[in-house]
């Protein structure tokens, strides 16, 4: 029968032995048993760094959703009134004024009212003194979500065309969002003492009614 001899030393091996009688090297089992410990060792190394990974990321999504800032309630009323409509399809941006102008009033029909200003301000630049454009165009910049931008655009009209009495009511609804309700009423009952008929007229009646006045 073939001896075993030491790997590290070379003194032969006692049959069934663990270790050797010359250096103590673990021997036959012992050295199946470390390589297994050590392999286990790797995988416990790896699924750490996956379930840290895993921690990472779910914290860094938690933080996320944290720092997201949530939209903001509606209300009821959220609609500033602007041109009529002219349907919601458009192909190539024109260039001209007239062109820009039904431009944005079809963005401003199919919602997409980032669009929208944008077709309205082209059309500003090349002529400002529409006050429905002008109209139109603070009510875009409301829909998006940028309220004092639409009052600016309501005031010029308000001092530059003090007969465009629309923007009286539009500016009522900016102000009602804004939680304002002090000036909303007032806008609102400055707008039916000279526009006391139509649609808006009802509308405004509606909304004070609402707020009790």
């Amino acid at each position: 029968m073939t001896q075993k001899c030491c790997i590290k030393c070379g003194q032969v091996l006692t049959a069934g032995g663990k270790f050797c009688p010359g250096c103590g090297h673990p021997v036959g089992n012992s050295l199946e048993r470390d390589a297994r410990q050590s392999s286990t060792g790797g995988h416990w190394l790896r699924d750490g760094i996956i379930i840290a990974g895993i921690i990472i990321v779910v914290v860094t999504g938690y933080m996320f959703l944290r720092e997201t800032p949530s939209q903001p309630e509606s209300t009821a009323i959220t609609s500033p009134i602007g041109h009529e409509g002219m349907g919601a399809a458009l192909g190539n941006v024109p260039t001209d004024y007239v062109g820009l102008i039904e431009s944005g009033n079809q963005y401003m029909d199919a919602g997409d009212f980032p669009l929208a200003a944008e077709m309205y301000r082209r059309a500003l630049e090349i002529d400002g003194h529409s006050p429905d454009v002008r109209t139109d165009f603070g009510a875009c910049l409301h829909a998006m979500g940028l309220p004092e931008r639409a009052l600016d655009e309501f005031r010029t009209v308000s001092e530059e065309h003090p007969e465009h009495t629309i923007v009286r009511f539009n500016m009522g609804i900016v102000h009602y969002g804004q939680g304002r309700l002090d000036s909303a009423r007032q806008y609102w009952e400055s707008f039916l003492q000279v526009s006391p008929d139509g649609e808006p007229a009802e509308k405004a009646r509606t909304y004070l009614e609402e707020m009790g006045s």
